[in-house]
Order: structure tokens, then C-alpha cells, then sequence
């Protein structure tokens, strides 16, 4: 864990585009275990080299993430796929409603697993269109940025893979479910009375987060509170005691996570609809600290 001076944050700077402190893990364990990470591999023949999906194991994500700023402007929706080699993949939450914890890590967890099986170009269709999805070399996964009109009640998307070293020519339908539009009402920090955000409450079928992260020299240092989906949620303002200084990114991330992709016979993948609401914050190290001198 980080242990700069302790800062201010400064004024709130809103950009264009998703208590108690605990975690499950914890600082030397930053991603919250979601299956058995002991059962990797194929160690017991039935899993061919997929791993094993009940014990946690994944082999692929597939993301639709729509992004705006609380001002409900400047939409960005982009589609991000990728496929590697069986492990568990962690998403950080707190271990309970309403909690937060706080943690540093040298990868963003916020961005898909390195593409590295080669299963050809994904294609996305929906709208009665055709997107291919691209290997940007600035990214390691496949990725699209989207036009508004896709984000629909799916119906009519699909996704398909032509095929290549590991899985013949494939169409999954239904598989990705998106949560309800996010929409934002206000997000408000002060070295006093810390964070506060207002939205429109959500369906309990779907999952939020509150992310506030900074990526810088290498690592990213972040915040994760899991609110529930009732409208609003505080962060005290103790809690970014020891946040660096700098531009700080603010995510709030409305979820749908489904864990029934059946990527081929044997390996399962996760999908994940995100809606969010984007704010960038400056912290300084003028004012949040301690104010008894």
C-alpha cells in the first residue's frame, strides 16, 4: 500500500464519456476470489486445457460498456472481447452492500484479460449491420467503438467468431444482457464532507460500482464501493486520506454479469452489460488533511 502526504481534492473538473472499509482479498490480494484458484488447468482429464469453469476457471469476456458524463452528454458505446488461457478473473467488490475498500495495484482491473488464443476475428452483428472487431496494438484484446443505436434490449445482437486454432466457425446468441440506461443526478467532492453521488435508482437484478481510480507511474490506485441501487451513496472523505495527487477518474458502473457463456464444449466465459456515469476530479495536497493545526 501507497503512503504519500496526505492530500486535498481540489475543485471538481466534470469531462466528457460505469462507511466501513473491507474487502475480500484485501491490499496483498487485489482481486476478490470468484471460484476455487487452486483449480487451474487440466489435471483431471474431463476439461480438455479449459480449465475448470465450476471451480472459477474463465476463458473469455465480452464486455458492452456505454459511457457518459453526469451531464448526460457525449455517449460512448464500445464492445471489447477477449480470449486466454483458463484462470479465475476477479472483479473487485467489497465483500458487503454499502462497503468500500481501498487498494493498489500494477494492472487496471477495469481492463479485459490479454488476448491470446487465436479464435479469428469477432464480428458483432445487431441492427440487421456488421461490425468487425479490431486488435488495436495499443490494446492487447479485440474492440469496437459502437453507434448509440446498439444499445438496444438485444434482441437482435449476436456476436460469431470465424474460427481458428481451438473452435470451429461459432454464433453466440443471447448471451450479453444489458442493465437499464444509467442516469446521473449529481457527484460532488470536498476535502470536508468527501463524496457524494446522486442518480436515478436502477432494477435489483442489476449490480453497481463506484470507482475512484488514478493510473499513474505505472500502477493504478483506486477506491471501489459497491452502493446499492437506491439513488445515492457517501463516501467520507477519510477514506481518499492517502490518495495521490493528480487527475483522478470517477466511474459509477451499473452491472449485468452473466457467468453462462458457453465460449466452446468445455470452457465458460463471462459477459458483462455496464452502463456508466464518468467524472474526472483534480486532488491536490492543500487542504485534505489534517486541520487542527
Amino acid at each position: 500500500m501507497f503512503s504519500p502526504p496526505r492530500h486535498l481534492l481540489g475543485p471538481v473538473l466534470l469531462l466528457s464519456i460505469g462507511g466501513m472499509i473491507s474487502c475480500d482479498g484485501g491490499p496483498s490480494d487485489p482481486f476478490p476470489r470468484d471460484g476455487n484458484a487452486g483449480s487451474h488447468g487440466d489435471d483431471d482429464g474431463h476439461n480438455g486445457g479449459h480449465g475448470d469453469p465450476v471451480a472459477g476457471d474463465r476463458v473469455a469476456l465480452w464486455d458492452f460498456v456505454h459511457t457518459t458524463d453526469f451531464e448526460g452528454s457525449d455517449a460512448t458505446y464500445v464492445t471489447r472481447v477477449s480470449f486466454f488461457a483458463p484462470q479465475v478473473l476477479g472483479i473487485p467488490r467489497p465483500d458487503g452492500a454499502e462497503e468500500c475498500f481501498v487498494n493498489t495495484t500494477d494492472v487496471d482491473p477495469w481492463l479485459p484479460m490479454d488476448s491470446s488464443t487465436i479464435y479469428g476475428q469477432p464480428v458483432l452483428q445487431a441492427d440487421g449491420e456488421e461490425w468487425n472487431l479490431d486488435f488495436d496494438g495499443s490494446d492487447d484484446f479485440w474492440s469496437r467503438q459502437l453507434p448509440s443505436r446498439t444499445w438496444t434490449d438485444l434482441d437482435s445482437l449476436t456476436f460469431s467468431l470465424p474460427g481458428g486454432e481451438a473452435i470451429d466457425p461459432t454464433e453466440y446468441l443471447d448471451q450479453l444482457s444489458l442493465p437499464t440506461r444509467l442516469e446521473g443526478i449529481s457527484v460532488e467532492l470536498s476535502g470536508t464532507e468527501g463524496l457524494k453521488v446522486r442518480w436515478v435508482a436502477g432494477e435489483p437484478e442489476d449490480q453497481l460500482l463506484l470507482v475512484f481510480k488514478s493510473d499513474s507511474s505505472g500502477r493504478t490506485d483506486y477506491v471501489v464501493c459497491a452502493p446499492l441501487d437506491d439513488g445515492e451513496f457517501e463516501v467520507p472523505a477519510s477514506t481518499f486520506a492517502d490518495f495521490p495527487a493528480g487527475e483522478v477518474e470517477f466511474l459509477l458502473r451499473r452491472e449485468r454479469v452473466r457467468e453462462d457463456w458457453l465460449v466452446d464444449e468445455f470452457g465458460v466465459g463471462r459477459t458483462v452489460g455496464v452502463s456508466q456515469l464518468r467524472a474526472e476530479f483534480t486532488v491536490d495536497e492543500d487542504t485534505f488533511g489534517d486541520d487542527s493545526e
